[in-house]
């Protein structure tokens, strides 16, 4: 003890406690760390910590964290050790699912990144996903914590069924979603006002048609139901439907209700275009097309086409079926557009009429550049082209389908062009044979007038039951014949047989030719007509080999002024009651017979009084010629108007020669 008293010598030693030392740990926002209080002189390990984001690097012995401790640490005095730290960089990558590849991004744990753009035909991206199961959608700026992968999530786009972003199709059940009360996947509903684009190749029986990825078998024959609902049934479509050049396979309907097509109605200046129907199979009870069953008030189909069977059970007096429209009427539009369908009339407990190979019936209407290759079976107003045409213009189109009718009025072309119907630059090829009166090649009837410019039938009339009013062109009516022919041999008729008419009641027939067989049993049988009951036939030729009749029997027509300007061949056989009259001189011939031509091969080269014409609305000149080696004219027309002249087309008298 102290203070010490001196008794002696000694000698006192030092005892030494261990001074104990604390060293804290500040982690810079790394997990804590416990503070280790030791001896002095004793040695301490590195103490783990971590952080988000961050790699621990190491401990410092200031703040600054200039110098780094190495371990074990020796405690030489209370201390602080700082933690350093590097921060992470993660990446993070993307899943388009189908769209366009998005590169990965590689950032610092901490900083953001905002939504990159993709895109994918058809959809419209809805977000990017944390996860393949697209369950967790991530709202951006997006916050790096890791590496990670989004997953975008897409929805189809479906559109807004405006003029600029319609409505899009893709499946079967978008199809069949038009103007129901269902709505897309996007929650809007698609009403028969709206504008509609088809974004696919559909067909009726492929289950990748439909979006369930199963054949819905309701629309398929094998499913024993009436088939598909026509689009507008019971309403009217009255939008704009672009078919985008794609194609629809297998519509099926079989229903015993009219207005039966794709669509079943369509008005107020509705649009259908650039839309393929193929192997079709459309039965219905009146107004049946493969299109649609009735197109009314300014609407227009374009570019659209149909293939394989439309028929009809009719229960009305207007049947109305036709490869393309059933009924169109009040200015509506038909253009470029064509049918392979066969149309048939299977029954009708009326008079079944308006069978036609592209539209029923046409009223008001325009129809151009369009086309129908079909057979047609009808009964009453029957034809390969339009079975009944009423103002109606009919420009650049043929048919060429066999017709067969059980009752009147039928044409290769138009059955019954019953008043103001124009028909230019067209042309039927198919055989017509009938059962009734009033037929032809080309135009069966006309009431109240129909101007017949620029065309031509070439297939053969032929009657089962002794008709009457049959001819080449044109059968029973009114009509303006110009700058056409007819190379229709026509057989079985009773009276009334004629080239180009049969029994023209009123009109005139101008620049026109003939060369068809003509066999009639009973009267008015002529090279050109067989009865003119107004102005005589001008300009014409009868280049027919042979015709047969009982009495009135001309190489011309029964007219009394048919050799003022019109030729006729003088080797044409010329029978009455099966006897060849061998004497041109006959009473029966004399002063109807036109001027004769020797030989069909005088024409070539010459340029006959009377068979100048002006040739378009640009009034090019132009005229008939028949060149060398050919038994039919052609047209030349003087296109620059400097005198030299073009044959128009080729030199079988195809389409293509008129201008």
């Amino acid at each position: 003890n102290f203070p010490y008293t001196v008794s002696g010598d000694a000698t006192l030693y030092a005892k030494w406690t261990v001074n104990q030392y604390t060293i804290d740990f500040e982690t810079d926002g790394g997990t804590a760390v416990a503070g280790i209080s030791q001896n002095y002189g004793t040695t301490i390990g590195s103490q783990a910590t971590s952080k988000t984001g961050y790699t621990f690097e190491g401990w410092y012995s200031e703040a600054g964290l200039t110098n780094k401790v190495a371990f074990p640490y020796t405690v030489s005095g209370d201390a602080t050790l700082y933690a350093k730290w590097d921060i992470n960089e993660y990446t993070v990558s993307f899943e388009a699912n189908g769209g366009t590849a998005v590169a990965g991004i590689s950032q610092n744990y901490g900083t953001t990144i905002d939504s990159q753009a993709t895109s994918k035909e058809g959809y419209t991206l809805a977000g990017w996903y944390s996860e393949a199961g697209l369950t967790n959608k991530l709202a951006f700026p997006y916050t790096v914590s890791g590496d990670a992968t989004l997953y975008a999530k897409w929805n189809v786009d479906y559109g807004a069924g405006t003029d600029e972003n319609p409505f899009k199709i893709y499946t079967i059940e978008d199809l069949a979603r038009i103007g129901t009360l269902d709505t897309d996947a996007n929650g809007a509903t698609w009403t028969l006002s709206d504008d509609y684009i088809l974004m696919a190749n559909l067909d009726f029986e492929d289950s990748s048609s439909y979006s369930s990825g199963t054949v819905n078998a309701a629309y398929t024959e094998a499913g024993g139901l009436e088939g598909f609902t026509p689009i507008g049934y019971g309403s009217y479509f009255l939008g704009n439907f672009d078919g985008n050049d794609k194609t629809i396979n297998n519509l099926y309907i079989n229903s015993t209700n009219d207005e039966i097509g794709l669509f079943s109605k369509i008005r107020n200046r509705a649009t259908i275009q650039d839309l393929g129907l193929t192997n079709v199979n459309v039965k219905g009870a009146n107004s049946v097309g493969g299109l649609s069953g009735y197109v009314t008030s300014y609407s227009t189909i374009s570019n659209c086409y149909t293939t394989g069977i439309i028929s009809c059970d009719s229960t009305s007096n207007f049947a109305d079926i036709g490869g393309l429209i059933g009924l169109m009427e009040t200015y509506s539009v038909v253009e470029d557009s064509h049918s392979q369908c066969e149309v048939k009339l299977l029954s009708a407990t009326g008079r079944g009429r308006f069978v036609g190979g592209l539209i029923g019936r046409s009223e008001n209407g325009t129809i151009q550049n369009s086309y129908s290759t079909g057979n047609v079976t009808g009964q009453e107003d029957t034809g390969g082209f339009i079975a009944f045409a009423q103002d109606t213009t009919i420009e650049d189109s043929y048919a060429e389908g066999n017709v067969l009718s059980t009752d009147v009025r039928t044409g290769g072309f138009v059955g019954n062009a019953y008043s103001n119907v124009s028909i230019t630059r067209s042309y039927a090829t198919g055989d017509v044979t009938v059962d009734d009166d009033n037929a032809s090649g080309f135009v069966g009837y006309s009431s109240k007038g129909v101007t017949i410019d620029y065309s031509y039938s070439t297939g053969d009339v032929i009657s089962n039951n002794s008709v009457d009013s049959v001819g080449g062109l044109f059968g029973y009516g009114t009509a303006v014949i110009k700058n056409s022919y007819s190379t229709s041999n026509i057989s079985g008729v009773n009276t009334y047989a004629g080239g180009v008419a049969g029994r023209l009641n009123a009109g005139s027939v101008e620049n026109a030719y003939s060369n068809g067989e003509i066999e009639a049993s009973s009267s008015n049988v002529g090279g050109l007509a067989g009865y003119f009951n107004g102005g005589a036939p001008t300009s014409s030729i009868a280049f027919n080999q042979y015709i047969k009749g009982n009495s009135y029997t001309f190489r011309i027509a029964n007219h009394s002024q048919t050799d003022v300007s019109n030729y006729a061949y003088e080797g044409m056989d010329v029978y009455f009651s099966n006897v060849l009259q061998e004497s041109l001189a006959d009473a029966t011939l004399s002063g109807k017979d036109g001027l004769s031509i020797s030989n069909i091969n005088d024409c070539e080269e010459v340029q006959f009084a009377g068979w100048e014409f002006n040739a378009d609305s640009d009034g090019d000149f132009a005229y008939w010629k028949i060149d060398a080696g050919m038994d039919r004219p052609v047209i030349y027309v003087d296109k620059d108007e400097n005198g030299t002249f073009e044959k128009l087309g080729s030199d079988d008298g195809t389409i293509t020669w008129l201008p």
